[in-house]
């Protein structure tokens, strides 16, 4: 999960001096509950004078999204542990969630099935 931070004033106007936060970046399931390993922290990124300061949070881990449903990205910003946390209000700009498809077990097998399929067919 990939953002940009501005600090801003309460207003919603960049900040002209240096504003700092942290972040806590949690994927829940359809469910509402969070998803295994799917909770990481960045502790006291700076936004200098307003200007976008790139955040790169990654999971440890992958982590699996089996259950149908939609998914929900929370994002929250403030103190979380960090220090000379100065900005109490945050603007994220430029999300993007980067993740792999990975064919489920029983598609697989199937897949596996058709090629032996093929190659028997051919050898006959």
């Amino acid at each position: 999960v990939t953002f940009d931070y501005h600090g801003v004033s309460g207003s919603g106007a960049l900040q002209g001096v240096t504003r700092v936060a942290d972040f806590i970046v949690t994927v829940l399931d359809p469910s509402g509950a969070i998803v295994p390993g799917g909770s990481i922290g960045n502790t006291d990124v700076s936004s200098v004078n307003g200007a976008a300061t790139p955040v790169v949070s990654t999971f440890g881990s992958p982590i699996a999204l089996s259950a149908p449903g939609t998914y929900t990205v929370v994002i929250k910003a403030g103190e979380f542990g960090g220090v000379n946390e100065t900005g109490n209000h945050a603007a994220i700009d430029n999300l993007v969630i980067n993740g792999t498809v990975i064919p489920e077990p029983s598609s697989m097998a199937l897949l596996a099935l058709g090629g032996l399929a093929l190659v028997r067919r051919r050898r006959a």
